[in-house]
């Protein structure tokens, strides 16, 4: 068993030593050097726990045997250490999941009630996880609709032990657990999308049931030493949230009364008993939401809304990280920005907004990758769906990049040295043929892109600087460096081209980026790659797309920083697979100009030199942050 404990150990070591505190860090050299050591013993501890997965934990999730009571036994001991349903530490969801899998279907073998119970409780806190994490792909709702309907199956079985005679039959532990999924079970439908009216009509229903138990004279015999204040308002509190993310799930007038309601109840009960509930959450968040609950009801203006949003974000507390500091500076923040009427805007509202915008890259910067950092992807995915460019404020790709430079600095350098490559190749490209850019800059012919190559480039550029924005998203998912990627993850990290176009696409400034997003694993032949149903042949931007598909291989392959799994590539070696692919995965130009001595010079100054210069600058800035704040 200790060696599977080892593995939860060596995953949470692996998130420190990716993201390493720069105030332990003296100079930009020192910086290098710590993450290209740390990456390498990343390497070590992800070959370690690829064995375990392969010879301990695989072979029990594929088995169809019975499972003994000592595999049982490291099983549960394995899922508290990858995932803690109460501090929001979230080390291996995915694994932690697979394995809950495992052990619901031993348990439905076996029958035995207790075994069964506890299983469905920790299936149904797996699920729940997992919605929370898949919610944020809006792009493909169906994701997180898989894993909901896996989810539902575990709720519903367990409430049927919600039956009188059913109840009696379990012990006070199981009934327990029971009572608390029949609230905690509501998780399962939240979402950044809209729901379907069946599914919003069983939250309710499954909501105003919990609330009911707690004045049920046959259950609170049952449960004498259940919390049952709690539980009011643990449901009240899951019930004020449907209309969470601006509505998204878009409940109807008669919903957002119903969801009101429950918003001032639970209000007027925290109030009722301060000392007991404010040791659970802090008054604002539960203030937030019920003024979030008036104004969908028309109980109070947007306005009004906004204000209250406002008051409380200044009472927030930036420098500390628990879920209550999390709701003041990150989703208390989504949610002003959300509510700004940008037609009609005000000074004073764009001054706010900006330094909203400043302060969470701050805060972000600052905070700990691990414990409740899942928690604050959960609001900062709304925050960047929000975000709206002011005159003379920051733009959308300013607030992107340097959101990768504050999440993940390896993430952030990828992306720069993609922007450089393509700028490179762009431009000497454009040199010997201009024709391949027509249509780019609004140029209609091969002399007039040469009279624009350097507009061009530039544009280039900053696409290709843009071009894994849609990763910003689903971040968790992309910095798991401690096995092989899973399918389920694959199929996760295969939107990020789709949201990052989605989030371009809203910006004057970024819009004409979006195609570059969208495309760039689709290879040149457009018959593999991914996403697989569209094709990026008619993009007037498919010279740039095949060009920034290029150096986004060129720059993973040749960089040994952020690469856990093996030691970069020669620029030799990589050229190889480029002539090899060419006319299939690349574009058959590649070869050529990327074969020309001062091409070849340049490009290998940026990956050598350049790349160094990159982790210097990177340096600088995160030094910046920490020592302002």
């Amino acid at each position: 068993m200790s060696e599977l404990i080892s593995y939860a150990q060596r995953m949470r070591k692996i998130r420190v030593l990716s993201a390493p505190k720069i105030d332990d860090i003296t100079t930009a050299g020192a910086y290098r050097r710590v993450l290209s050591e740390n990456f390498k013993h990343i390497g070590e501890l992800a070959g370690e726990n690829r064995r375990v997965i392969e010879e301990i934990i695989n072979p029990v999730i594929f088995s169809e045997e019975e499972l003994s009571e000592e595999t049982i036994e490291w099983i549960n001991a394995l899922n508290d250490n990858l995932m803690d349903a109460w501090t929001h530490d979230n080390i291996d969801l995915p694994i932690m999941a697979m394995l809950s899998e495992r052990l619901m279907k031993d348990a439905a073998k076996k029958g035995e009630l207790s075994y069964l119970i506890h299983r469905l409780d920790e299936e149904i806190i797996a699920c729940v996880a997992l919605v929370v994490q898949t919610r944020r792909i809006v792009s493909k709702p169906f994701i997180t609709e898989e894993v909901r309907r896996r989810g539902l199956k575990a709720l519903e079985e367990i409430i049927t032990f919600l039956d009188h005679d059913k109840f009696l039959e379990l012990d006070e532990e199981c009934r327990e657990l029971v009572l608390i999924n029949s609230r905690y079970g509501d998780g399962l439908f939240v979402s950044m999308s809209s729901l379907p009216e069946e599914y919003r009509k069983y939250r309710v229903q499954l909501l105003k049931r919990s609330i009911a138990l707690c004045d049920d004279e046959f259950y609170r015999n049952a449960a004498p030493n259940y919390d049952w204040k709690y539980h009011k308002y643990r449901a009240l509190q899951y019930f004020s949230s449907f209309d969470e993310f601006d509505n998204a799930a878009e409940n109807n007038e008669e919903e957002l009364q119903l969801i009101a309601d429950a918003g001032e109840e639970i209000e007027a009960l925290w109030l009722s008993d301060k000392d007991y509930f404010e040791e659970l959450d802090d008054f604002g968040y539960i203030h937030s939401h019920t003024m979030r609950n008036k104004m969908h009801a028309g109980r109070i203006t947007k306005k009004e809304y906004a204000e209250s949003l406002y008051e409380l974000y200044e009472k927030r507390n930036p420098d500390k990280y628990d879920i209550d500091s999390i709701t003041g500076n990150i989703e208390i923040a989504a949610e002003y920005i959300g509510t700004l009427d940008y037609d009609n805007i005000t000074e004073e509202e764009m001054k706010r907004a900006e330094n909203i915008y400043r302060n969470a890259l701050s805060y972000v910067f600052l905070m700990p990758k691990l414990g409740t950092f899942y928690e604050l992807m959960d609001y900062y995915a709304p925050f960047l769906y929000n975000f709206n460019e002011l005159p003379g404020g920051m733009s959308f790709e300013e607030m992107g990049i340097k959101s990768f430079a504050a999440f993940h600095p390896p993430t952030y350098i990828h992306s720069v040295m993609v922007a450089k490559i393509t700028r490179c190749i762009t431009k000497n490209l454009i040199k010997e043929k201009p024709e391949l850019f027509t249509g780019i800059c609004g140029c209609i012919d091969a002399s007039e892109v040469a009279k624009k190559a350097q507009k061009i480039a530039d544009f280039a550029f900053h696409a290709a600087l843009c071009h894994d924005f849609g990763k910003l998203i689903i971040i968790d998912t992309v910095f798991i460096y401690g096995r092989k990627i899973l399918d389920s993850e694959f199929d996760i990290i295969k939107e990020h081209p789709a949201l990052g176009a989605m989030m371009l696409e809203k910006y004057d400034s970024t819009r004409e980026y979006a195609d570059i997003a969208r495309y760039h694993h689709v290879w040149y032949n457009g018959e593999n790659g991914y996403p697989v149903d569209v094709d990026e042949r008619n993009s007037r931007y498919k010279t740039i797309i095949d060009i920034t598909a290029c150096a986004d291989c060129m720059d993973a392959a040749t960089d040994s920083v952020g690469r856990s799994y093996r030691v970069g590539k020669t620029y030799d070696e990589f050229f190889e697979e480029l002539v090899e692919g060419a006319g299939t995965r690349y574009a058959p130009y590649l070869p050529e100009i990327l074969s020309k001595e001062s091409v070849k010079k340049e490009i290998l100054w940026l990956i050598e030199e350049g790349r160094q210069e990159e982790y210097r600058n990177t340096f600088l800035l995160l030094k910046n942050v920490t020592d302002q704040g």
